[in-house]
């Protein structure tokens, strides 16, 4: 059972939100009136299958709803403003459980309680949840600044910390300490995403951490975090072409440890074959190296004109990979037009100045593997 202090702690957490507070207050609310109810509910069950079925139900609902409001107390801000539409759905189902659980528990509870259980469950149905409009636009705005994309040569760079600096403000991250909060906040983030294997969430996440650290040496230093200045490894530039800390430094890191048995003294090559390029600068469809390498959903990238004609033949997936993609945008990749610029350099190599003149045979194995992914996946779905 929850007593008194455990209820305030929740009320506590609701008023502690780091973003939706209106919609987490209305929610914590509803949560805190059914756990006072709880224990009624629970010696009132009738020793029958269906009474036990549904307390386990209320209970499962409950527990939806503490997470969201913990995840809107726990979460980095920026990311809850960026995914404010799969918080509100999270709201949107918190409630269908309640009430669909709170609909099961009054069939089978006396009517004295059973009243109590009324009032609740009219009090959801006349619940709607929104995102405040000043809360969508910072999102809307931090997603516009992510689909940008990112040059390495930091032009666009003011401008770039103008715009951040604009939704951290309105996000109130306006102190060192709240810096702080914020980086540590997505660190969590990002480890909760590799663990995953989320490679889309990983990136996005790893690029607002980058954007956080830029932002947060324009507060004088009272705070100190020993673990910030080490942080995760950066993002692979093959995954959103973002990277967490060091975007001059430590952009190239990790791929450049792959390619650790490589060559990469000057070479100025006058016979003999070319050197065989490193599998992260050629295009998984041609095969050849990249002079217009670009980013797709799924993180994977190709060469520009290789994964057009992909697209434009009817397809939706990944090559590579097979998965199937939300959307067909191409984001240029910077750090990997880069890194075939270093490695053409030190190999003696021209730079590739367009596209490969007919695509490799390993288009049309991919292109029949994905049909027959496809039509194995209709079975499934």
């Amino acid at each position: 059972m929850m007593d008194v202090a455990e209820l305030e702690e929740n009320l506590f957490a609701a008023s502690d939100a780091k973003l939706h507070g209106e919609m987490c207050r209305t929610l914590s609310a509803i949560y805190c009136k059914i756990l006072t109810i709880f224990p009624s509910l629970e010696a009132a069950k009738p020793r029958s299958k269906s009474g036990i079925q549904a307390l386990c139900s209320l209970h499962v609902a409950l527990e939806k709803s503490k997470n969201v409001l913990q995840h809107c107390s726990e979460c980095s801000k920026l990311y809850l403003a960026i995914t404010g539409d799969a918080v509100l759905q999270k709201f949107e189902k918190a409630k269908s459980a309640l009430v669909d659980s709170l609909k099961l528990v009054e069939d089978i509870v006396p009517q004295s309680i059973g009243c109590q259980v009324e009032k609740i469950v009219d009090e959801l149905a006349s619940t709607v949840f929104a995102i405040e409009p000043s809360e969508k636009q910072v999102g809307d705005d931090l997603i516009a600044l992510l689909q940008q994309g990112k040059k390495l040569d930091n032009s666009n760079d003011s401008s770039e910390l103008e715009c951040f600096h604009q939704a951290a403000t309105r996000l109130g991250i306006t102190s060192s300490r709240a810096a702080l909060t914020e980086r540590r906040a997505l660190k969590k983030l990002i480890e909760r995403a590799r663990a995953e294997e989320d490679k889309r969430k990983e990136s996005i996440i790893a690029y607002l951490l980058h954007l956080m650290r830029k932002y947060s040496k324009l507060f004088r230093s009272e705070f100190s975090d020993d673990n910030d200045s080490q942080g995760s490894q950066p993002c692979s530039p093959t995954v959103n072409g973002y990277v967490e800390d060091g975007v001059q430094t430590q952009a190239f890191d990790r791929v450049f440890s792959k390619l650790s048995s490589i060559n990469l003294k000057p070479n100025n090559r006058k016979s003999g074959p070319m050197p065989l390029p490193p599998e992260e600068l050629r295009c998984p469809i041609s095969l050849q190296l990249m002079s217009d390498p670009v980013i797709i959903a799924s993180g994977q990238t190709y060469e520009r004109a290789c994964i057009e004609k992909w697209f434009s033949d009817g397809h939706n997936t990944c090559p590579k990979t097979q998965q199937k993609l939300p959307h067909l945008l191409l984001t240029p990749n910077y750090n990997v037009k880069n890194l075939v610029a270093s490695w053409c350099a030190q190999n003696g190599i021209p730079i590739p100045e367009g596209p490969p003149e007919s695509l490799d045979f390993n288009y049309w194995r991919l292109a029949l593997s994905d049909t027959n992914s496809t039509n194995s996946n209709l079975l499934t779905v």
